[in-house]
């Protein structure tokens, strides 16, 4: 029967051991060590020491007995340990270490205390057995507890030492590793060579840790072979996993921002071996740490790795994930400062510099991201992954709250809405965050690309409708439109409106043009943005019909749901102009005859019918408004102009101009 030491019944006194002879002790088990016999004889030393641990936990669960020990210093207490347990000549390792490790669960410094004594006393061959057994007798949680205490960790170091002291045999290092563990306040990461397996050790590690922990643990996974490779993984872990990831980040650069800067610039650097299109999963959890100097950091290294290096620019993608998780402001600052904050010294010369290569190097890399995104969802016969990547759209959501102290968007914002909006590919998350900038700054978008003036009456030199009617086609008249949404409806309707009462975004923007001309605008230039307004959306309908005519012919159902749209935001613009409803209804039904026919120049033919009539109807209630509005007179005749300028300048078809 095993006995116990009660440690609430002794007098508790830390007791210290000499260098003199912890050294003696060390060097004697060094010595004996290494004159271990071989393989034979330690495997039979590894046999016997599983049995004495399986005895070990039998007792460990079903001692009674307890053991009060006599004397009033831990010396004392530790001379009655080794006696009640055999003596150094027969010696019961295996409960010694069990009793210390009892002892160690109610106070670590007692047990540090004896076990300094114990173990410079008793033989150079029991040491490390006693060692073993104290280890063994520890659970995982016990082993934490103590390594967070100062006499604890001592008393965990204390053991471990002795355990890998000399020759040491593998489970003597598992035990080892334990205390470790224990030691440093973390597991140690046990990556083996497959990422995707050890970035889920990694993330299930981080989550019981404490923020310091957990910057000491990624430091470590730094250093580690498989580290880097491992972290680049980051994208296959769920949601949480990926949170706690983040959280880990965040904290390590709180405690070391340079040596989590090495790192990023590790991950950034390295060769990828795996597919390209996984590169930005490290960068989505740099995003989700809503850090702004931490993905300022990584965001600039990463913009220079790209704008270097081009047969790796796709790192450019990697960029732009990670700044659509700054603050709005900070994402201002790093276009143009490369730094989360604005600069606060250098001459105003040398900063306007840096901002005009800073901006450019920015644009630079945000196509080069483009180029990747825009991409066909179908690969050859394989989804391609880059379609439904949301680096762009996550950016261009960002982009969206940059705004000026009246809620206009910056030149800045609207520099990356032109870039991706026009460049959406069949990227689903591109083209729905490019809906919602609109839907939230249709008439900044509108005024930007479809008036030839600004509201002083200065040349508008944004002015490029052809933007306005690559929207429509990437956004609007898309074979995947119908999936997009905004708040919960279908997206198409809150820009198009619904056919009836509601006429949605464009009903609006019409709206506000038609107000300012009746109220003191220069009618000449609304007139114009008018017809060019029209003829991006008229004109989005008919490129889109050739630029997706495989999917028009063949598919009755994206048909009809293009003729809807298209219909209900010509008619939304109509109806604020004043075209009575039935003129409207009777535009969508020739629109509808004409896409039935299945020969090309039929349905231009009807086409052109459908659209010409339209924009006479158009003509005509200007006219009307006009005579309503006297200091409106011109708006009709600047509608045509603008139409007729559009329809000959802009659209890729012919099919309006002859």
């Amino acid at each position: 029967m095993a006995v116990q030491l009660d440690a609430g019944n002794v007098t508790k006194k830390t007791a210290t051991i000499s260098k003199t002879a912890t050294k003696t002790a060390t060097s004697t088990r060094s010595a004996a060590k290494i004159a271990t016999p071989g393989p034979e004889a330690n495997a039979s030393v590894t046999a016997k020491r599983a049995e004495l641990r399986s005895s070990a936990n039998l007792v460990k669960h079903n001692v009674t007995n307890t053991f009060v020990a006599g004397g009033s210093t831990p010396k004392d207490r530790a001379d009655e340990l080794i006696r009640v347990n055999g003596g150094t000549d027969n010696l019961d390792t295996d409960r010694v270490g069990h009793e210390i490790a009892n002892i160690a669960t109610n106070d670590p410094a007692e047990a540090l205390a004896i076990s300094e004594h114990v173990l410079a006393d008793v033989k150079d061959s029991d040491r490390d057995e006693v060692a073993q057994s104290f280890a063994d007798a520890l659970t995982d949680n016990q082993i934490q507890k103590l390594g967070a205490g100062k006499e604890g960790n001592e008393l965990l170091q204390l053991h471990k030492d002795h355990l890998l002291d000399g020759k040491v045999h593998g489970d003597e290092r598992a035990s080892a590793a334990r205390l470790q563990n224990g030691i440093q306040g973390f597991p140690t990461p046990e990556l083996i060579g497959a990422p995707e397996t050890d970035i889920q050790t990694v993330a299930d590690d981080l989550g019981g840790l404490s923020p310091e922990k957990q910057a000491e643990y990624l430091a470590t996974v730094s250093e580690h072979p498989f580290g880097t490779e491992t972290l680049q993984h980051a994208g296959v872990l769920s949601f949480d996993d990926q949170a706690v990831l983040a959280g880990a980040l965040s904290n390590a650069y709180e405690v070391d921002p340079v040596g989590t800067g090495r790192l990023f610039q590790e991950i950034i650097s390295a060769e990828k071996n795996f597919p390209v299109h996984d590169w930005t999963g490290f960068a989505k959890v740099v995003s989700q740490t809503g850090n702004d100097a931490l993905i300022a950091n990584y965001a600039r290294r990463a913009v220079t790795h790209a704008a270097a290096n081009p047969e790796h620019n796709a790192v450019s993608v990697d960029a732009m994930q990670a700044l659509s998780g700054m603050s709005p402001d900070a994402l201002a600052n790093f276009i143009n400062f490369r730094s989360a904050g604005a600069p606060t010294s250098g001459g105003l010369d040398s900063i306007a510099r840096a901002m005009e290569s800073n901006r450019a190097q920015f644009d630079t890399v945000l196509k080069d991201a483009v180029n990747w995104l825009d991409a066909d969802a179908n690969s050859a016969g394989f989804a391609n992954p880059w379609a439904f990547n949301p680096a762009l759209g996550n950016l261009l959501d960002t982009a969206s709250k940059m705004t000026t102290s009246d809620g206009r968007p910056t030149e800045a914002a609207m520099n990356i809405f032109e870039t991706v909006a026009t460049n959406t590919g069949q990227n689903f998350f591109s083209k729905e965050a490019a809906g919602r900038f609109f839907i939230e700054h249709s008439q900044t978008v509108v005024d930007r690309y479809a008036a030839l003036h600004k509201a002083d009456g200065s040349t508008n030199r944004n002015f490029k409708p052809e933007i306005l009617k690559d929207f429509f086609i990437n956004v609007v008249y898309s074979p995947i439109s119908h999936l997009l949404e905004y708040d919960g409806k279908p997206m198409t309707e809150v820009i198009m409106g619904d056919g009836g009462a509601n006429t949605g975004i464009i009903g609006n923007v019409a709206q506000t043009i038609m107000d300012r001309a009746s109220n003191g605008g220069d009618p000449e230039a609304l007139g114009r943005e008018i017809g060019y307004l029209f003829g991006a959306v008229s004109g989005g309908f008919l490129d889109s019909v050739e630029a997706y005519k495989d999917k028009f012919n063949e598919d009755k159902e994206f048909r009809e749901f293009m003729y809807g749209v298209v219909n209900k935001g010509l008619g939304a613009l109509g109806k604020k102009a004043g075209i009575p409803l039935e003129r409207i209804a009777a535009f969508g039904q020739k629109l509808y005859e004409a896409g039935k026919s299945r020969e090309r120049s039929e349905k231009i033919k009807g086409f052109q019918e459908a659209f010409l009539d339209l924009k006479d109807q158009m003509r005509f209630s200007l006219l009307d408004f006009e005579n309503a509005n006297p200091g409106a007179k011109g708006i009709e005749e600047s509608f045509t102009i603008g139409w007729t300028d559009f329809i000959t300048s802009y659209l890729a078809t012919d099919w309006l101009a002859g």
